[in-house]
């Protein structure tokens, strides 16, 4: 297969080789399907030259995972979990592994572009030409909107980037309550339409949860598809699709079991017996995700009967660690507005697609990037400097990535951090809000609150001490106590979803992700593993609607419709159909047009029912 002609934007192959030298180039080759993948491990085909490893964290999911990165003669040739980690104890996903693909991706954008027309292609300028631009954009078109997909510090300054420029802010992010789960003390754990070993808030509690609490504690799967984690979970419980909300209100009393049985299609005595179980088994705790409103509510009002938070074993709102604080943050707008322009900070696919003068800082040609007016180009999670917190229970973490001095640049990227300061510091009114010399110092500034505080894992009485150990581990965690209290209020009376037609269950894949991963083949190939399939988004189907596995199909929704290769199963509810996540980019040469977006279809909130016919 030949590879696609590569924008100017883009990575050549020529630049690919001359960045990165034969030990990338090798692992730049696993990216044409064909071609065997080289894994460059502990003493397998290692390049000679200098060697050296450094930390850093996965930014691919909210999990915000701790790495240990190995440079061989300039060149990452492998990223492996940090053992020391809090928060994965040296585990790694399938996406954090393919993270080198991520760093070297052929689409990755050299330096900064300019379309000068509206169908004009990108062309190449200094960074001084396009932040100018960029800049007497934003201050000629107002409000501006700041889509921000990013995380860690530089969320933060999004955020305040938002505010500076007078704009509204929008993030693409996962940003619910931040619970912490005391995994290792629990003994009954329920997942109300939460495909825990698949998909979650945060992916890798979920896998060492279940990992520790396997045969210690019981794992109760309740949902409408028997998918991998209602197969390793100890009992599933099979409800009619949207009805979790009803059975969580039977199990907290706020509803009649013989209501809580016509809605979610259970026998009383089965509704009866969970009831028993959760109230008696203490420490008990019930976690939901892309679940409807109605039934997220009901889930905090039962932990909170059940004395799950605060308490050992259940849930607590994680505190943030001790930063040092910047001045004079402005506030940006609570809502987006429509906006003459618009910023994109790592925004892969925006939940609302801007109109405009788009400016797009992303590392690679991604699909908000390959349409915006200009493209910053920044550095992905493997190069860049970076503070990020991730949440555990019973600890503030702060977690701090410090390439080595010896990685070889692959673009003339800067962090997007950075480039909001570039840009903010050419606009009259914001760049006193702005005022660092450079990110590195804004960084730095959030981190002498950790050292001011002398607590926790590394306490120097100088500054810079503290920050060669903090560099040296990749993490400073303090066992302070994170637990706090919560309100919930009561949930309203249950009411049947409206609508007709299937109903639509998503679910994020380990893999791609909300799309985080398509454009990385490995993933691309590992993707549907357990139906055979690759590269292509498929819909699970019970066989009563008459379709076979391998069929093509057209999904409608009152949205839109897409795509899909049907697998006929009695794994999913008679009512439901299931699809993955985070296929049908528009851009990327591995991620466009393949398989279908999913998000072209859901309702807000939801449910989104479907029909279906062969295409």
């Amino acid at each position: 297969m030949k590879p696609p002609d590569v924008p100017l934007t883009a990575l050549t192959r020529r630049e690919f080789l001359q960045a990165t030298g034969a030990a990338a180039g090798a692992i730049g080759l696993a990216a044409f399907p064909g071609c065997k993948p080289e894994w460059f491990g502990d003493g397998e085909r290692v390049p000679s030259g200098p060697e050296s490893w450094y930390f850093a964290t996965c930014t691919f999911c909210p999990s915000l995972c701790g790495t240990r990165v190995r440079v061989v003669n300039g060149n990452a040739v492998a990223v492996r979990g940090n053992p020391a980690h809090p928060k994965n104890a040296g585990a790694l996903c399938p996406r954090g592994v393919a993270g080198l693909q991520h760093l070297y991706d052929l689409d990755r954008v050299m330096q900064p572009a300019v379309r000068r027309a509206k169908d004009a292609p990108l062309e190449r300028v200094s960074w001084d030409e396009a932040l100018d631009l960029v800049a007497r954009k934003l201050e000629e078109l107002t409000p501006a909107l700041v889509i921000d997909g990013s995380r860690g510090l530089d969320a933060d300054l999004a955020r305040r980037f938002a505010g500076a420029v007078g704009g509204h802010y929008l993030s693409t992010v996962y940003t619910g309550a931040r619970y912490a789960w005391d995994y290792e003390r629990t003994r009954y754990a329920m997942f109300f339409g939460h495909e825990f070993l698949e998909d979650a808030p945060d992916l890798m509690d979920s896998l060492r949860a279940f990992a520790q609490l396997r045969g210690r504690a019981k794992l109760v799967m309740v949902g409408s598809r028997f998918g991998v984690s209602a197969q390793k979970a100890d009992e599933f419980v099979a409800v009619r699709p949207a009805s979790e909300g009803a059975l969580a209100r039977a199990i907290g009393g706020r509803m009649e079991i013989d209501d809580a049985a016509t809605a979610t299609g259970l026998p009383t005595a089965t509704i009866e017996r969970l009831k028993r179980e959760f109230t008696a088994s203490a420490p008990q705790v019930a976690i939901g995700w892309r679940l409807l409103p109605d039934a997220q509510e009901a889930l905090l009002w039962l932990n909170q009967v059940a004395g799950t938070f605060g308490k050992s074993g259940g849930l607590s709102v994680a505190l943030p660690p001790p930063f040092g604080q910047w001045e004079e943050q402005p506030q940006p707008a609570a809502r987006p507005l429509p906006a003459a322009a618009a910023v994109l900070v790592g925004a892969l696919r925006p939940a609302h697609p801007p109109a405009g003068f788009v400016v797009a800082l992303s590392p690679t040609l991604d699909d908000a990037a390959s349409s915006a007016n200009v493209v910053l180009p920044t550095t992905t999670w493997l190069e860049q400097e970076a503070v990020h917190v991730p949440v555990a229970a019973g600890r503030q973490v702060v977690a701090y990535s410090h390439p080595a001095k010896e990685l070889r640049r692959v673009a003339d990227a800067r962090p997007a951090g950075q480039v909001l300061i570039d840009i903010a510091q050419r606009m009259k009114d914001a760049r006193r809000h702005f005022a660092w010399p450079s990110y590195h110092l804004a960084l730095r500034e959030r981190l002498v609150g950790v050292h001011d505080a002398q607590r926790g894992s590394i306490k120097e009485e100088l500054f810079t001490p503290f920050m060669e150990k903090l560099a040296a581990a990749g993490v400073w965690t303090d066992e302070r106590v994170t637990n706090l209290a919560t309100y919930a209020a009561e949930p309203a009376p249950w009411r049947a979803p409206a609508g007709e037609g299937l109903t639509l269950l998503t679910h994020a894949t380990t893999t791609l992700g909300e799309g985080e991963g398509a454009n990385l083949p490995w993933m691309q190939e590992l993707a549907g593993w357990q139906h055979h399939i690759g590269w292509d988004t498929w819909i699970e189907v019970h066989p009563k609607h008459g379709f076979a596995s391998g069929d093509i199909v057209e999904v409608a929704s009152a949205r839109g419709n897409v795509r899909a290769r049907v697998v006929a199963t009695e794994a999913i509810h008679p009512e439901a159909v299931a699809m993955p996540r985070g296929g049908g980019r528009t851009a990327g040469r591995w991620a466009k047009g393949r398989g279908a977006d999913v998000a072209a279809l859901l309702e807000d909130p939801g449910p989104t029912r479907v029909t279906l016919r062969r295409a």
